[in-house]
């Protein structure tokens, strides 16, 4: 079992070098913002506690994030590995992957850490926008503008500056 985690501010590349390892190696890339998102979607009570707990500016405990990340990694593709994308972030949810690994008698292959100065993640964050329609398609107002200012290429649905893209939040 082949397990990475990939550590550092929003910004640093984590995600990109995360999705790339992921495609080479035929495994998943495990982020709990993607996770988050995809829960925050559902019109289910798990939904509408992270709905709650993130429109009021809350952190996520340690304890849910933890275990959403357990049942992820359950799933039938995490079972030859995973890349964990930004988990964990604080000791508890060091404590919770500790656990977790030793319940399957694994072991983690390899710790990146990706530094950047903060003035560097605004920079690179701020112009980001993603489709509200599939959050997958995702745009640099710099980098990799659309062909059309606030519209997805692909589907046409409108973009949007994710909340955590915000200088405030990063």
């Amino acid at each position: 079992m082949r397990i990475f985690l990939f550590m550092g501010i929003q910004g640093a590349g984590k995600g990109t070098q995360a999705t790339r390892l992921s495609e080479k190696l035929q495994i998943p890339q495990i982020s709990t913002g993607d996770i988050f998102r995809a829960i925050m979607k559902q019109d289910s009570p798990l939904g509408e506690e992270l709905r709650a707990i993130l429109n009021a500016g809350q952190l996520v405990s340690d304890e849910l994030t933890s275990r959403m990340v357990k049942e992820r990694i359950a799933q039938p593709d995490a079972q030859r590995g995973f890349i964990l994308d930004g988990y964990p972030r604080t000791k508890g949810q060091v404590e919770h992957l500790e656990a977790m690994l030793g319940e399957r008698g694994a072991h983690l292959e390899a710790v990146f850490f990706f530094d950047l100065p903060k003035e560097e993640a605004v920079a690179r964050l701020e112009p980001r926008r993603v489709c509200t329609a599939n959050s997958a398609h995702i745009y640099h107002l710099q980098h990799n503008p659309p062909k059309q200012a606030g519209i997805c290429d692909s589907d046409g649905a409108p973009l949007k500056q994710r909340d955590d893209d915000k200088p405030e939040a990063i």
